[in-house]
């Protein structure tokens, strides 16, 4: 005999809209509070412009990296002069005021508000 059935199915919603797919996940919950048997994952909040932004942030990252030098070498006589090398970390995509650095680079995917961190290390001469 038959003791019983057992259905699944996965449903995944994808919106630009962020306050509505929130709405519908406060929803599911409520859903799950009445007594209906379901497994709901909280929303992913997934960052997609950073190809637009990258070069400014990479060019704003290498302009404050040279404001230091000038400072540094200001404070002690000297004036900088090219660069010599410089190289960049991964971007770091994280939840707003946590300022964790991740050596792969991190995209944070469950916080709605992010800030976009990118580390660029720069050698200069010094006369």
């Amino acid at each position: 005999t038959v003791q019983g059935y057992e259905i699944n199915q996965t449903i995944e919603v994808s919106s630009k809209n962020v306050d509505k797919v929130e709405s519908v996940s406060r929803s599911i919950s409520e859903l799950i509070a009445t007594g209906v048997a379901m497994d709901s994952e909280p929303p992913q909040y997934i960052y997609t412009k950073i190809g637009d932004v990258k070069v400014e942030i990479l060019s704003e990252a290498a302009k404050d990296a040279r404001r230091r030098a000038e400072e540094i070498a200001k404070a002690s006589g000297g004036t900088i002069s090219g660069v010599r090398s410089a190289r960049m970390s991964p971007l770091q995509i994280s939840p707003i005021y946590d300022y964790a650095i991740v050596g792969e680079g991190q995209n944070d995917t469950a916080n709605r508000e992010k800030a976009i961190t990118a580390i660029v290390t720069m050698t200069f001469g010094v006369r």
